[in-house]
């Protein structure tokens, strides 16, 4: 705080001691022990932490860090390299060469890190080859991977447009001073990257950190095009593609997608043509392998991971950025229409088809959850580029992969005398599938706007409400009142999933509900508006306001059908002698007066979205809503029932609001009276 200079002096001198330290080790000039070992390690990963920490703005991820978005140089660096101070100039290029020196010490730690684990096999020195292992720590390579990462971002081409015309506009031309220096460095970098990959394969920090490492680089366009023409680089590629390949299937994802990523960046089409070419090969080797074997062998494990790991391939590449860092619109756009749209429109049937035969055989749960995530991250990246072909094949490979989900989860529905052990992990499958299904809905649902005029595509919101109803009708009989309570985060993303439809199709809604074949529309809708309930008065402030706009938005749907002359859901509201939404209306009214007889009743901090809620619920059933109001006066003592005629009184008459009008000036003014009412 005092001299960032000492500052980074001292962790000069600490990186140094302790490599120097290392290396004595490595060579047998001091004896291999426990003590000497971890001193000298612990001190590089201290060291690095410290340095990250000063150079970098958000090297630090602690729960309670300040972090920042874009890569800029720390304030306290840009300070000591202003010029706008007296004696600036000395302390400006002893802090440069500082950095400089600093930055050079944390790359002799990846090589000689590198070093002893390609060695550790043969002699080094006189140092026993049985303990050279001990030299090689996955906690130093990660954070010195994660320091250049964040080292590259913020010092190499940085953004002049950050910083303004302020004291601070000439620091980062003066950090532009690397040059030839760090040409070397960068080659280290890559030798070092393929070495982790392959030595550190089931190290699953050290492989996100060198995947965050080729984004870094990816994010610098001069960079990009060096690394993409090193030998090292292919290295890397011929490791992801070999049969002896260690990683697993979350470090191929974010490595496919680093690789494809760098590749776009790197304007090196081949290589993405080279990828698509590869992974397409292995998809068909699968599928013609499994099609001359018979069934008990199409379902051993071997063919399953190797469907599973190609997915996961396939989810890298799907989330390569469609407008990286530093890469223009176009090239990106090319890249993905070229190579990218193709290979998944090739490889998502051919993927239907392998998880189809494994549900057939009762053996497709992780195949059922890898087809989901794929097309969920296929749909978040991607959605946005695709050609209106490309486009046709995701949503209807995703209505595929959605019914397939549902036939899935129904073949557990019933089952008895399970162990506890099945049954949670049947529990675990189903809440995992759910919550991949209920992005995939939110990724496909929220882009489809994507249309332009030019390119219409007339079919394309029949096919959205399809996909979406479909996701219903899986999703919906599924989240009952085991999951609700214990899995919030499927309450926030299905809630706006219904308010979604209802708001987008409503017609579509009405008719795909009334049209059900196996007459389950009234079963869905007593369920969604039972789900609906129990969230606005038992979950979190967040997940009850959800649940409220949807059952918002459901009635809102009921009464805009009927406005045009529709039924509107009438049809399917009486259940059981029931009618639903006058039965949603006096739970509501109960919740909010009588909150003893739930379990949680209605809090204060859902109290305005439930008087949105509760204004169309009586406007769509006024006559029924005095019933409702007059008998629960009469459940109540004596000396309160006077009070309680005058709040429902000025409930519904105070400001002049109009319960008929579902305008904002009246919802706004019913809001108000539901406050004093409460």
């Amino acid at each position: 705080r005092v001299s960032l200079c000492s500052s980074l002096t001292h962790c000069l001198n600490a990186s140094n001691t302790a490599i120097a330290m290392l290396q004595q080790l490595s060579s047998g000039e001091v004896p291999i022990t426990d003590h000497t070992t971890t001193t000298a390690l612990e001190s590089l990963r201290i060291s690095t932490q410290f340095a990250g920490q000063l150079c970098i703005d958000n090297f630090y991820t602690g729960d309670d860090a300040l972090t920042s978005d874009l890569p800029m140089i720390p304030l306290a660096v840009l300070y000591a390299l202003s010029s706008q101070r007296s004696n600036a100039g000395a302390e400006m290029q002893l802090v440069v060469a500082t950095l400089h020196s600093l930055m050079l010490s944390q790359a002799r730690v990846l090589e000689l890190q590198a070093q002893i684990v390609q060695q550790r096999h043969t002699s080094i020195g006189t140092a026993p080859v049985s303990s050279l292992h001990q030299l090689v720590s996955p906690f130093v390579t990660h954070v010195t991977v994660k320091f250049f990462a964040g080292y590259i971002r913020a010092y190499i081409e940085p953004d002049q447009s950050l910083y303004g015309t302020g004291a601070f506009e000439r620091a980062p031309l003066i950090l532009t001073m690397h040059g030839a220096q760090f040409n070397s460095v960068l080659s280290l970098l890559m030798i070092a990257a393929q070495v982790f990959i392959e030595q550190f394969a089931l190290q699953q920090e050290v492989v996100a950190a060198v995947a965050d490492l080729l984004h870094a680089l990816a994010s610098k366009p001069t960079l990009a095009c060096v690394v993409m023409s090193a030998q090292e680089t292919e290295r890397v590629f011929q490791y992801l593609c070999a049969a002896q390949c260690g990683l697993n299937e979350e470090g191929l994802r974010v490595l496919w997608g680093a690789v494809c990523c760098l590749a776009v960046c790197g304007e090196r089409g081949v290589l993405v043509e080279q990828m698509s070419v590869w992974l397409l090969g292995k998809i068909n080797e699968a599928s013609q392998r499994s099609s001359q074997e018979n069934k008990e062998q199409l379902q051993t494990l071997q063919q399953d991971l190797l469907l599973s790991r190609c997915m996961a391939c396939m989810s890298g590449v799907a989330r390569c950025p469609t407008k990286p860092a530093n890469c223009t619109e176009s090239n990106s756009r090319t890249m993905c229409i070229d190579h990218i749209a193709p290979l998944f429109d090739s490889a998502l049937p051919l993927f239907l088809e392998r998880v189809s035969s494994s549900l057939s055989l009762g053996s497709a749960d992780q195949l059922i959850l890898s087809l989901l995530s794929l097309l969920r991250d296929y749909a978040e990246s991607q959605l946005n580029v695709l050609p209106k072909q490309s486009v046709a094949v995701l949503y209807t490979c995703s209505l595929h992969a959605l019914t397939m989900t549902s036939s899935r989860l129904s073949l557990d529905t019933g089952k008895q005398f399970m162990s506890s052990c099945a049954m949670s992990e049947q529990q675990g499958f189903h809440v995992e599938a759910l919550s991949h299904a209920l992005q995939l809905l939110n990724n496909l649902s929220t882009k489809d706007f994507i249309f332009s005029e030019e390119d219409p595509a007339e079919d394309v919101s029949v096919q959205v409400a399809d996909v979406v109803f479909i996701g219903l009708q899986t999703i919906a009989p599924r989240i009952g009142s085991d999951l609700l309570p214990h899995y919030p985060e499927l309450q926030e993303r299905y809630f706006p999933i219904l308010a979604f439809m209802f708001n987008s199709f409503p017609e579509i809604f009405v008719n795909r509900l009334q049209s059900n074949t196996n007459g389950s529309g009234p079963v869905i809708l007593q369920t969604i508006i039972k789900q609906c309930l129990w969230s606005a008065g038992s979950a979190d402030a967040a997940s009850a306001r959800l649940a409220l706009e949807a059952l918002q938005a459901l009635t809102a749907c009921h009464m805009r059908n009927i406005s045009k002359g529709g039924q509107g859901l009438q049809p399917l509201l009486i259940v059981n002698g029931v009618d639903l939404f006058v039965d949603a209306l006096q739970s509501l009214l109960e919740m909010i007066i009588v909150p003893q007889k739930e379990e949680r009743g209605m809090s204060p901090d859902r109290m305005d979205a439930a008087s949105n809620t509760l204004k169309h619920l009586i406007a769509c059933n006024r006559t029924k809503f005095n019933e409702i109001v007059n008998n629960l006066i009469m459940s109540q003592p004596t000396h309160v029932q006077t009070q309680l005629i005058g709040c429902f009184d000025r409930l519904v008459s105070n400001r002049g609001v109009d319960m008929n009008d579902l305008t904002r000036k009246h919802k706004v003014l019913f809001m108000h009276n539901m406050r004093e009412f409460v």
